[in-house]
């Protein structure tokens, strides 16, 4: 059943797609909004998005976390500045997480579909306040400088 107190657009261009998601009265609570922007890229390797948290159409200081589970084949790493996150799937693809606005931890979570029974899994959390910007970029693999390659093999 549609929510009656959320709105959400699609639009498209070149670059990609833009989704905007507002919810009012988010957690049951009239006058606080939560909006977020959402944006793929047209190749699909950048996802980022801005989440505004209003009170009365004012930048809310109440804080506020921000969860995004993992499926329990993605290994998860926080990087020792806490500023990232390195994850690195099934296929041995690479991704980065990271935030500006908040945070950044790594928490226990479980997996509910799929199987019979729940599967230990992990979730990143993001603790910020009023606005927080994430992303999600995939790790393109680095080509070796031309002079790398034409260096000699040491023995080792």
């Amino acid at each position: 059943m549609p929510n009656p107190r959320a709105a959400g657009r699609v639009g498209q261009s070149e670059h990609g797609l833009l989704l905007r998601a507002i919810d009012h009265a988010f957690g049951g609570r009239p006058g606080d909004v939560h909006e977020r922007d959402i944006f793929l890229s047209a190749g699909g390797n950048d996802l980022r998005g801005e989440d505004r948290f209003m009170r009365d159409s004012a930048i809310d200081e109440r804080a506020v976390a921000l969860r995004f589970h993992l499926h329990p084949a993605v290994k998860a790493t926080l990087s020792q500045d806490g500023m990232s996150v390195m994850l690195i799937l099934a296929n041995k693809k690479g991704w980065r997480f990271s935030a500006k606005g908040g945070e950044l931890s790594l928490e226990e979570s479980v997996y509910l579909m799929g199987s019979g029974s729940p599967r230990n899994s992990q979730q990143i959390v993001i603790r910020g306040r009023g606005q927080i910007n994430w992303a999600v970029k995939r790790i393109a693999k680095r080509k070796p400088a031309k002079d790398e390659t034409e260096a000699p093999e040491l023995p080792l």
